[in-house]
């Protein structure tokens, strides 16, 4: 009922401001975007994250800490943002980016300790692309994505995040 769309409910107007009211299933990850010209609107930055913490305290495996990290490419000519068509002329209602970015980096530098545990929440807010995530020299366990945690956990060397999908 409150999928921001033209379908469900009339657009909110610059000034004016709604309240959304959500019931979240499941922990992890979560985020918002327009959904109204939302290949202009998440290409300006236009959405955030939303971290939902588990009921049951071992939900998760244990971590020393955890990163909501976002990812994503905006296409830039000439130093600022390649200017928009009237409707999306691309693919998946987006257009290809040529900087990508990390939690709104382009060079975001994390570090961990040895043995130190990480929990990675990683959303592609990316329009278009698809990213494949690895981390080298580290160890990578996947254990949830959009729907909460996997049935399996299971180390991989890498990890496909389409666009507007989650994996932790």
């Amino acid at each position: 009922r409150f999928d921001g769309t033209h379908e469900t409910q009339a657009p909110i107007r610059v000034g004016e401001t709604f309240t959304y009211e959500i019931t979240v299933p499941d922990p992890g990850a979560y985020w918002y975007h327009p959904h109204i010209r939302e290949d202009y609107g998440q290409e300006l930055g236009q959405y955030g994250n939303i971290l939902v913490d588990p009921a049951e305290p071992d939900y998760w495996p244990p971590a020393h800490r955890e990163l909501l990290l976002t990812l994503d490419d905006v296409l830039i000519e000439e130093g600022t943002i390649a200017p928009f068509g009237d409707e999306t002329t691309y693919a998946a209602m987006g257009r290809f980016g040529n900087v990508m970015l990390i939690g709104g980096e382009t060079e975001l530098a994390q570090h961990a300790q040895p043995g130190e545990v990480v929990r990675l929440y990683l959303t592609n807010t990316a329009n278009t692309r698809v990213f494949n995530v690895a981390l080298r020299g580290a160890r990578m366990k996947l254990v949830g994505g959009d729907s909460g945690r996997c049935e399996h956990e299971q180390l991989v060397e890498s990890v496909i995040v389409a666009p507007s999908e989650r994996a932790v």
